[in-house]
């Protein structure tokens, strides 16, 4: 398998960064976006337990991050996003 081009390497990683920053900010704990949508979707009453957390939202990532469970998560949910971001950069160019 021949190996890519520097402009399909480039493309993976800033696309791997894309995703993963992506993933990232849909997280719903604030003050992520995905903790807007969440309050937007929960009862108000609910969503207001949401929004007391934010001032303790950036412990809790960085909490999460020690203890690996963000990891899991990036497993999860942005590496298929990956795969098939990698997969359409190979049929478009030709590769796949």
């Amino acid at each position: 398998m021949p190996s890519p081009t520097p402009q399909v390497s480039s493309f993976a990683s800033v696309s791997n960064i894309n995703v993963v920053l992506g993933v990232f900010n849909l997280i719903p704990i604030p003050p992520l976006d995905g903790s807007r949508f969440l309050a937007w979707i929960l009862p108000q009453d609910l969503a207001y337990h949401i929004d007391r957390l934010e001032p303790y939202g950036m412990i809790i990532i960085f909490v999460l991050m020690y203890l690996g469970i963000l990891n899991a998560a990036f497993d999860l949910l942005a590496n298929p996003v990956y795969m098939h971001i990698l997969y359409l950069a190979g049929i478009w160019t030709g590769g796949g």
